[in-house]
């Protein structure tokens, strides 16, 4: 869509908290210069029943996919997972580990079921864990990486 990857999902995005209508387009095109994964996204006008709704943001959603995040199996044998720390809607996977909620998004071709939610809820248990660890090790952290998204919160004011 719009010279975009090929999907079935896509978010639209409406600027109410930015009035410049530019602020998260910028921001993940910052972001990319930076060589991390952003999503593609383009400017549209909206218009619904004939009247003119003004302009969004159309962007990708973030699913594993080849074309989107293309997640593979880790060295160790275990399966990379995506999640979400967002609301969840009353069709998402939820999963609560470390007093917070997780939403698990479906891997294509991964057998969702009991041991699967075990695997991703010890792990983000276990992740919790050892970022409230006040003897957290240095060596522990990415802190190019970490830095890289403290500035970019900055820059674009991101208010999540």
């Amino acid at each position: 869509m719009l010279g975009m990857n090929e999907a079935s999902k896509w978010i639209l995005q409406g600027p109410y908290s930015d009035p410049s209508l530019i602020r998260n387009a910028l921001a993940y095109e910052i972001w990319r210069d930076m060589g991390y994964h952003a999503p593609q996204s383009r400017f549209v006008e909206v218009i619904m029943n004939g009247v003119y709704q003004g302009v969004y943001l159309l962007m990708e959603r973030n699913e594993i996919s080849p074309a989107r995040l293309d997640l593979h199996t880790k060295s160790d044998g275990s399966d990379a997972f995506l999640i979400q720390l967002n609301r969840p809607d009353r069709s998402d996977v939820v999963i609560n580990a470390g007093g917070m909620q997780f939403i698990v998004d479906d891997p294509p071709g991964v057998m969702v079921d009991s041991l699967y939610l075990k695997h991703i809820r010890e792990t983000m248990e276990q992740f919790v864990a050892a970022t409230n660890d006040p003897a957290l090790n240095g060596k522990d952290i990415d802190w190019n990486s970490w830095a890289d998204f403290f500035i970019m919160q900055e820059l674009s004011k991101n208010p999540d």
